[in-house]
């Protein structure tokens, strides 16, 4: 999705706290042309990422992985739920405060609290800015 963004000629921004630019463009790079509107940024530090999607303004913006990034000011270590709520929080606002929508998701491996239930467990959160009253909502089609 990314590279199919930046291929069609608007910005895409990928932060990864687990890969070096160089590694994510070799690997880009194996499925053809990695073209310059494709901007990465290695990152852990939120207010980095911040800055990033401030500066360049990319349609797109992929955060590998979200757990990753901390939060200044939010209690925990990088990965905690307080955290990960901090990060997704202040995600959600930068896109509201731009107009433009973010999906936020994330994998945590928490130990099994019922019998049955799987170990891992992944969420998502959509946002939205809503044309009509500038609060989060669903994503929608339509005008």
């Amino acid at each position: 999705m990314l590279l199919s963004t930046a291929l069609l000629g608007s910005t895409a921004l990928l932060v990864s706290a687990e890969e070096t630019p160089a590694a994510v463009r070799a690997r880009a790079g194996r499925l053809g042309t990695v073209p310059a509107a494709l901007l990465i940024l290695s990152a852990t530090d939120l207010d980095d990422a911040l800055a990033a999607i401030e500066e360049h303004r990319p349609s797109l913006v992929v955060l590998d992985s979200i757990q990753t990034l901390r939060a200044a000011g939010a209690p925990g270590t990088a990965g905690s739920l307080a955290q990960v709520r901090a990060v997704v929080e202040q995600l959600g606002e930068a896109a509201r405060s731009s107009g433009r929508p973010s999906w936020s998701s994330g994998t945590s491996r928490k130990r099994a609290t019922r019998p049955g239930r799987a170990p891992w467990s992944t969420w998502s959160t959509p946002s939205s800015p809503s044309r009509a009253t500038g609060t989060t909502g669903s994503a929608s089609r339509g005008p």
